[in-house]
């Protein structure tokens, strides 16, 4: 289980297979038990995410979000958002 929150930050407007406005967290295999706050501020927006995840944010941006819990990767095969993810701080 992470102690301290993965806090990888996105930029939504990078190309991507989801909206100009939109995040997904990808997965691949088991062992995924993790809640999500999307706009790391203090709210947990998703509770006991086992796959991908998938949020559609206000407006398009800079966004830096919160990953608590059993994650053991994320996986982008290459593909999907992966040049919306510009770092993951933690």
């Amino acid at each position: 289980m992470l102690r301290y929150p993965l806090l990888p930050t996105w930029n939504t407007s990078n190309a991507g297979t989801s909206c100009a406005s939109c995040i997904t967290i990808p997965t691949t295999g088991g062992g995924y038990n993790y809640d999500v706050d999307w706009e790391n501020d203090g709210t947990i927006d998703e509770f006991g995410l086992t796959g991908r995840c998938y949020a559609r944010l206000c407006t398009a941006g800079t966004y830096q979000v919160a990953v608590y819990g059993d994650f053991p990767q994320i996986y982008f095969n290459n593909g999907g958002d992966k040049a919306k993810i510009l770092s993951v701080d933690q």
